[in-house]
């Protein structure tokens, strides 16, 4: 099971790649305020986005925005496989909770490894001039390095 925010759904909806957490996760669980911030910038969603209910929130002391935060509530109480999110704050939380935790980079170098992609760098390419995505040049050396498109 797969728990979202918002980020890593609407980077990749902006690049026209959301195909790719369809290939592969099946199905993105979402709570309520991620439903209600991806809506207020796509009109439409994949149907393999699905919105459940959140349980309350975690007590925790955070900075985090309110789709972070039910995102996290719920990965932790569906005991989630994966929380998907380009955060920091929201993912160094998950890892409190023990939850295994993944970004736009982590999903492009999976679907590499997965042969659903053959190029990190065409995607990243994509991702960051249609999906606004900012990384920085290190970032992107090491994310061409764990996919075997770049020497260290």
């Amino acid at each position: 099971m797969v728990v979202s925010d918002t980020t890593c759904i609407t980077t990749l909806l902006k690049a026209n790649r959301e195909h790719l957490l369809h290939h592969l996760f099946q199905t993105i669980i979402i709570p309520p305020a991620v439903l209600s911030e991806l809506r207020a910038f796509h009109r439409t969603l994949p149907p393999w986005v699905v919105q459940r209910e959140t349980p309350p929130e975690l007590a925790i002391a955070t900075n985090l925005g309110l789709g972070e935060l039910q995102a996290l509530s719920l990965a932790v109480s569906l005991k989630a496989e994966l929380f998907l999110s380009d955060d920091l704050q929201a993912r160094a939380v998950a890892n409190r909770f023990g939850l295994r935790c993944m970004g736009v980079l982590g999903l492009m170098i999976k679907a590499k490894r997965d042969g659903i992609i053959k190029s990190v760098s065409e995607e990243l390419e994509l991702v960051e001039r249609l999906g606004g995505l900012h990384l920085t040049d290190e970032l992107k050396q090491r994310a061409l390095v764990a996919a075997g498109e770049a020497t260290q």
